[in-house]
């Protein structure tokens, strides 16, 4: 019994459009990795310090998350200047689309049936011309 061996070829250039869409996405996890990095973090003083991986950027807060899994917000005016860059050097990275959450259905609207009309010399409820009667 012989075996075939089936060779894909691409055409049109399609290796190279799914080979660079292969290469974006890595690109994009990479940069998620790093974004996720555990860091020293310091106030404008120098004085506080915390060991944390950056989380979002909030309403001019940045989310922070230690090792233990805890998280806390820091004003972004407040970080050192260096945190500062690098939170802005992440948000540069990020996608412009914020997350969403999934649409809710609408509810439906219940359509009612026109009002019957009255014909003149005719009592409603009564059967009109051409109507089967039942």
């Amino acid at each position: 019994m012989a075996t075939q061996t089936k060779r894909m070829v691409c055409g049109g250039g399609l290796c190279w459009w799914v080979g660079g869409a292969v290469l974006a996405a890595a690109a994009m996890w990479i940069a998620s990795v790093l974004a996720q990095e555990m860091r020293t973090w310091s106030d404008v003083t120098g004085k506080y310090k915390v060991q944390a991986k950056f989380v979002e950027i909030s309403d001019g807060k940045v989310i922070l998350e230690r090792a233990d899994g805890k998280r806390g917000s820091v004003p972004l005016a407040r970080l050192s200047e260096a945190d500062r860059k690098y939170v802005a050097d992440l948000a540069a990275e990020a996608s412009p689309f914020e997350e969403m959450e999934p649409a809710k259905p609408k509810a439906r609207k219940k359509i009612s049936a026109p009002p019957e009309e009255e014909v003149e010399g005719q009592e409603p409820g009564a059967e009109g011309p051409g109507e089967p009667k039942t």
